[in-house]
């Protein structure tokens, strides 16, 4: 039986993916499988046995179907768990001034980590800016010469329940679980890299947990979450209409709030080999509703971002919340006075909004397969280190 090391989870709202990177092919799965569960809002799982059972599942059926044994596991960790802080790290080159290798720039991040605690734990590292003799500043410091090296570094820190949760988890499957944030991930590996260096907005809307993020060079600054999502819009048609969730989930792809509908135009829906009909104008106004409450509490976040954000600053839309709903990038625009731009992942199998969490991880396992001979050199608490080279 073989030993799978390359495996990714993905935490979503809604539902848990498991995947195994090809180590043939690049940005591919060898294996991919999801499973719905209650999941989580307010910063805790609405069933602990839920996840667990969902997890050793998924778990389960992948082992008998590549005939493998699964010893370690990436696990993405959604926004609603993590939080960030900043560090100014200053580090000596030694006695005269000499060139800057790639392990001082590394080095210099290991030396910043914050210490665990009872509430956090440092999962991840990256810098904002390098600084250098004479204040130069830079995001490449490798090969440059100085005497000092400071770093501006960005520490991404999982909330301790679910750190321990999954390490419980990982204790009783017994599975190595390592950590790295899926919003870190989505934004280095998605959005522009000059954008992130100006300062930009990642805005995830998930299914009932989404997050709005703000980055500056290869490191989160500011990071907000709050339990609402897509599933809150067809919960409020299925509320108000008092009708069957598979109606919903019918509606849900045929919603369009473009439309100026007349007053008798209809959405035209088959279940069950039954058909229906709902106005398109109740069903917008319902949508319109949920989307603009969702989007108050973006606007919300992004006004209490304390870093220096500019009018200017590009705001980046992802995640499976909007996805299917035509229209909802334009009715945010709208409300936050600016301009919306959509982004997903460059590998076309995953070139979806929905897909940004997935494949964000499996752009960075790839990254780290690459790269396999210094992560494995790593002993602190986080094993990810987000940095350009």
């Amino acid at each position: 039986m073989k030993i799978i090391k390359d495996a990714i989870l993905n935490i979503g709202s809604d539902n848990i993916t498991l995947a195994i990177i090809d180590g043939k092919c690049s940005n591919s799965f060898f294996y991919e499988s999801y499973k719905a569960f209650l999941g989580f809002q307010n910063g805790n799982f609405i069933d602990e046995e839920d996840l667990f059972f969902c997890i050793k599942s998924l778990i389960k059926e992948c082992e008998t179907s590549v005939f493998g044994k699964i010893s370690k596991i990436l696990v993405g960790v959604p926004g609603e768990f993590t939080n960030v802080i900043e560090k100014e790290v200053e580090m000596s080159l030694g006695p005269t001034r000499r060139k800057i290798i790639s392990r001082d720039a590394d080095n210099i991040l290991i030396k910043g980590e914050p210490i665990k605690n009872d509430s956090n734990v440092a999962i991840n590292a990256s810098p904002i800016c390098y600084i250098l003799d004479e204040n130069e500043r830079t995001m490449c410091p490798e090969g440059k010469y100085a005497q000092n090296i400071k770093a501006q570094i960005s520490y991404v820190l999982c909330d301790r329940y679910f750190y321990d949760l999954f390490n419980d988890i990982s204790n009783e499957l017994n599975i190595c679980f390592e950590y790295t944030s899926t919003i870190l991930a989505e934004t280095m590996f998605l959005m522009p890299r000059d954008a992130r260096d100006n300062g930009a907005f990642l805005v995830d809307i998930g299914f009932i947990s989404s997050s709005v993020a703000f980055s500056q060079g290869d490191g989160l600054v500011f990071i907000k979450s709050f339990s609402l999502g897509g599933g809150y819009i067809a919960s409020d048609i299925m509320d108000v209409l008092d009708i069957p969730y598979d109606h919903v989930a019918s509606l849900a792809e045929k919603i369009n709030i473009n439309l100026s509908p007349a007053s008798n135009d209809q959405y035209y829906i088959s279940v069950n080999n039954s058909n229906f009909a709902y106005k398109i104008s109740l069903i917008n106004e319902i949508a319109v509703s949920a989307i603009d409450d969702i989007c108050d509490y973006v606007q919300k976040a992004i006004n209490s971002c304390p870093y220096k954000s500019q009018e200017s600053s590009p705001i980046y839309l992802t995640g499976s919340g909007f996805a299917n709903i035509t229209g909802a990038r334009e009715r945010m625009a709208q409300i936050l006075g600016k301009d919306i731009e959509i982004i997903s992942s460059p590998i076309p199998q995953y070139n979806k909004p929905s897909f940004s969490g997935i494949a964000s991880l499996l752009m960075l396992m790839q990254t780290k397969i690459n790269k396999i001979g210094f992560f494995n050199k790593l002993l602190n608490n986080f094993k990810y280190i987000f940095r350009r080279k």
